[in-house]
């Protein structure tokens, strides 16, 4: 009996904190998708972000043009968050060259509703982007 309680008390630990950290991803997903962010400094010397960018519920990815609209693509663009990382794949290359050209990987240093602050990683690890949400 002192067993199963042990278990149970375990069990009960565990699924209240993976709860926690689903929850901050979501809040996370959340911030992403709000609008439109557009690049206020860029740092480094790659710049994958022209512009600006739009991610969509869908996991969508889309850059931005000067005058704020989406520009649409032949392929397919998908973004997912894990943690603190922000990966973005372009589906445009052939899949043997997809991990060397078509990913962009990020740290989220900043994000909130309003402020977006990534550290690229892969594949330029100097570049800083601080981009703003436009739609508040």
């Amino acid at each position: 009996m002192k067993n199963y309680i042990f278990l149970l008390s375990i069990f009960f630990f565990v699924s209240c904190s993976e709860t926690e950290t689903k929850s901050k991803e979501g809040e996370m997903v959340d911030h992403l998708t709000s609008g439109k962010w557009t690049v206020v400094d860029f740092d480094g010397e790659i710049n994958n972000f022209e512009l600006g960018v739009v991610f969509s519920k869908d996991k969508q990815f889309f850059n931005m043009d000067s005058q704020g609209r989406i520009i649409p693509t032949q392929h397919e663009q998908i973004f997912s968050l894990n943690s603190d990382t922000l990966q973005i794949i372009d589906f445009k290359y052939e899949p043997r060259f997809i991990d060397k050209k078509g990913t962009l990987v990020f740290k989220v240093k900043e994000l909130d509703e309003s402020n977006m602050t990534l550290k690229s990683i892969y594949p330029d690890s100097t570049s800083t982007y601080k981009l703003k949400n436009e739609d508040l």
